[in-house]
């Protein structure tokens, strides 16, 4: 499989586990919604890498997650590193 094909069957497959994972939190079923979030977290760092565009995407879902219920002390962190992510992404096109 290409790279690209590699990474857009990544992005899909986040995007659904995210998907479901909205559902869980709409539901009030945070529990479960809360292990997919990291679930998906873990799998988008381990195959995409941990600087990713797709875990910063992942980042923002969660940090929306914990901030809608109030969990701030939880989503701060995930904020920061999404930050992060997108200014060195930048960063990176800036010099091109």
């Amino acid at each position: 499989m290409k790279e690209a094909e590699s990474c857009q069957l990544i992005e899909r497959i986040c995007t659904a586990r995210l998907a479901i994972a909205e559902e869980y939190a709409i539901t009030g079923q945070y529990a479960e919604a809360d292990a997919l979030y990291r679930l998906t977290l873990e799998y988008a760092e381990q195959e995409g890498g941990k600087d990713s565009l797709t875990v910063a995407f992942v980042l923002l879902e969660m940090f929306h997650f914990y901030d809608d219920q109030g969990r701030k002390a939880e989503a701060k962190p995930l904020w920061d590193r999404l930050r992060l992510i997108v200014l060195a992404k930048a960063v990176k096109l800036y010099e091109l």
